[in-house]
């Protein structure tokens, strides 16, 4: 029986040597201005767990011992993956280098406020071609008859006619 104990004692402690957990911690800074960054996505790519840098821009993550990717994204700066070898406590500042990104030319269209009294066309409904193509379509084809039929007030004529009556 003490074999047994001795035994499991022994393999307690070689295991519990093994399955060592370390923190890698430290600041993560913008590369240039210094600027601590909040909100930081640390992340293990391995063990699938992650953290953020708090308002300080420091960040704890603790992992067992081992070969570890570890992922720093945040939004507007560059991606950095870090491959480490933890063995022990591991403090790591990071500098991320900003990112930019140029986009097409935004243009805003719309009417004036007070398009709807000034317009003297009353009970006017406009359909644009947008509307009539997300319709459901019979063979394919988008059909402008079967739109208008389903406006309100629109109601057709009769099975197998393409005639409808307009209220009003």
């Amino acid at each position: 029986m003490q074999k047994y104990c001795l035994l499991l004692l022994i393999s307690f402690i070689t295991l519990s040597a093994y399955s060592q957990e370390f923190t890698i911690n430290g600041y993560i800074r913008a590369a240039d201005n210094g600027e601590e960054l909040i909100g930081v996505t640390v992340y293990s790519d391995s063990l699938s767990v992650g953290t953020t840098t708090n308002q300080y821009g420091f960040y704890s993550l603790t992992l067992p011992s081992g070969l570890h990717t570890i992922t720093f994204s945040y939004i507007g700066y560059t991606t950095k993956k870090l491959q480490i070898d933890l063995n022990g406590a591991l403090s790591r500042n990071i500098n991320l280098e900003s990112s930019t990104l140029q986009m097409d030319e935004v243009i805003i269209q719309g009417e004036k406020e007070d398009a709807n009294v000034t317009d003297v066309s009353m009970s006017k409904n406009e359909i644009s071609i947008t509307q009539v193509k997300k319709l459901p379509a019979l063979f394919g084809e988008p059909d402008l008859i079967k739109t208008i039929q389903m406006m309100p007030g629109v109601v057709s004529a009769g099975e197998g006619t393409s005639s409808f009556f307009v209220r009003g």
